[in-house]
């Protein structure tokens, strides 16, 4: 019975390290900043930021981002003075995804979500010749910005 639990407990113990070593980025921080233009009949929107630290030296692309059942348009950035500088491990780069109040156009992608999830957000990336995702459970909502 013990060299059952033993293994029993070798096998969690691997498997747990196995996902461990999956982990390839870590969210920073969520936000959602709400926003309105200065100029008179100007835009409004909200302006949904995340910040991702990279756990590894292998090249990730950011592919998709949900918010709630919908595929958005969102820009990658990042904190480089080197604009042909990649990412590698330690680095963070932004995830931006504008939310126009009255869209000129549907701002939407038509890519179905790939599976339920709990959350504010989904994200797709490929790292490794595989895609991953991760959820954002919550956007701390900011002050929000009154233009002049």
């Amino acid at each position: 019975m013990r060299h059952k639990s033993l293994i029993l407990l070798l096998f969690i113990a691997q498997l747990a390290m196995a996902q461990h070593k999956a982990v390839h980025v870590k969210v920073i921080s969520a936000t959602a900043q709400d926003w309105i233009s200065g100029a008179p009949g100007g835009r409004t929107g909200t302006t949904y930021t995340l910040k991702v630290e990279l756990l590894t030296n292998q090249p990730i692309a950011f592919k998709s981002m949900w918010m709630g059942k919908q595929q958005v348009n969102f820009d990658v950035q990042t904190f480089f003075k080197d604009p042909n500088k990649k990412p590698a491990e330690g680095d963070s780069v932004l995830l931006v995804y504008v939310k126009l109040q009255k869209p000129a156009k549907d701002d939407t992608l038509k890519k179905a979500l790939p599976f339920e999830y709990k959350g504010e957000a989904l994200v797709e990336y490929m790292t490794d010749g595989q895609l991953r995702y991760f959820t954002v459970k919550k956007f701390v909502k900011l002050e929000i910005v009154k233009g002049q």
